[in-house]
């Protein structure tokens, strides 16, 4: 029995790495049959985007060659993969939106070890994300013959279109198409909307809030239409001392179209009433056209009023003397009259608090040589107050120079 033990611990060593390479033999002669490489593709899942970027790629590439060990009753099938990119840590810059991620396969099988695949890693793009604001846009397409359109009317004249920046920058519009029926049927629905760059180009990938409007254009068939004038409806009055000066509208003239007899009956276009009250500065609107049942504008359905509000002015006349004014010490000067009548404009307020001895009444004659000249009668006023007028506007002066006397003869002596 010693004998036996004693031959089998003999060279344990080198029999213990006998041992251990034929184990590692027979698990690499097992492996090596079992490592098996999935021929279909595997399409490639962004996951943990930023919140304030986006992923400018629709769709990414797909990962191949997948070489993974599993025993051999496992069937596979695309299903047994999922292949992602983790944006969480992606860090790109204005200057350089292209960011390596790497490629990361993975399976919810227990049984399924994946050993490689192509690619590992992949670049992508990321933008900011932004939003613009562009206006909504109505294409009618061909038009029936005998028929003509109202005035359009939309729920939103302009949308909010989000996407990545590269992206959104290009969109003009927010474009949704109708169809005129030869029935003239009026149009009264939501349309979808998609947006689109300056040459009529659909962008994508792009979110577009709202996503539909809805569009209401009268429909007319065998209408007449004629051209009238704009009228702008004011309501109310400016504040206390202030009054209005002047109203302007733009356009000025709208066309219109309807029945004959309720165009007969038009001769201008009233607009929806504007406020006024109580303002003392300018007034800018922008309001609706107040058209009767059985008439439509053609084009235009709003107009600009535009209302100029000033501060109201009163006007006094006062009586004041005429002072000279740059006269030389060697001229005489006689006035056709020394006194003139004056009128002053400005606030209420303004005229009230004026003084007659805050202000001069002048005739400039500096550098008038000897003769008669007609001199404009000027004022020297508070800055709120102003000449309307003087009576008479100007006086003749008539300059001389004083006549030196002669020297008289000495008396002779009496005897």
């Amino acid at each position: 029995m010693r004998r036996a033990v004693a031959v089998v611990l003999r060279n344990w060593p080198i029999k213990l790495a006998a041992i251990v390479v034929a184990v590692l033999l027979y698990t690499a002669f097992v492996l090596a049959g079992n490592v098996r490489t999935y021929p279909g593709q595997v399409p490639i899942e962004a996951i943990n985007t930023p919140s304030d970027a986006v992923l400018v790629e629709e769709e990414l590439p797909s990962v191949q060659n997948i070489r993974y060990v599993s025993p051999t009753d496992v069937v596979v099938t695309a299903d047994s993969f999922r292949a992602t990119v983790d944006l969480a840590n992606a860090d790109p810059t204005p200057e350089n939106p292209l960011v390596t991620v790497p490629v990361r396969v993975s399976t919810p099988d227990s049984r399924i070890q994946v050993i490689s695949y192509n690619p590992s890693s992949i670049q992508v793009r990321l933008d900011p994300l932004e939003t613009v604001r562009v206006p909504v846009r109505i294409e009618t397409g061909a038009m029936p013959p005998g028929l003509s359109l109202g005035a359009t009317q939309l729920s939103t004249d302009t949308v909010a279109v989000t996407g990545a920046s590269s992206v959104v920058r290009t969109v003009v519009a927010g474009l949704g198409r109708v169809v005129i029926q030869p029935n003239a049927i009026d149009i009264d629905q939501d349309v979808p909307l998609q947006a689109i760059n300056s040459i009529g180009e659909v962008v994508s990938p792009v979110d577009i809030e709202p996503d539909a409007v809805h569009v209401t254009i009268p429909v007319l068939s065998d209408a007449e239409s004629k051209t009238l004038p704009v009228n702008a409806v004011l309501v109310g009055t400016p504040a206390s001392g202030y009054q209005v000066v002047g109203i302007g509208v733009e356009p000025v003239a709208v066309s219109v179209s309807g029945d004959a007899d309720a165009l007969a009956a038009l001769d201008k276009v009233d607009t929806v009433p504007a406020s006024i009250a109580g303002r003392t500065e300018d007034v800018t609107q922008v309001v609706e056209l107040d058209l009767p049942d059985g008439v439509t504008s053609l084009g235009l359905s709003t107009v600009t009023i535009r209302v100029t509000i000033a501060p109201l002015t009163e006007t006094r006349t006062y009586a004041a003397g005429i002072v000279l004014e740059g006269a030389a010490e060697d001229r005489t000067y006689l006035l056709s009259t020394d006194r003139v009548s004056v009128v002053l404009g400005g606030t209420a307020a303004a005229l009230g608090g004026l003084d007659p001895s805050s202000f001069t009444v002048f005739v400039d004659v500096a550098g008038l040589g000897p003769g008669a000249h007609e001199v404009p009668v000027k004022a020297t006023l508070p800055a709120d107050v102003s000449l309307v007028s003087a009576s008479p506007e100007s006086v003749t002066v008539t300059v001389g120079v004083p006549v030196s006397p002669s020297p008289s003869a000495a008396p002779s002596p009496s005897p």
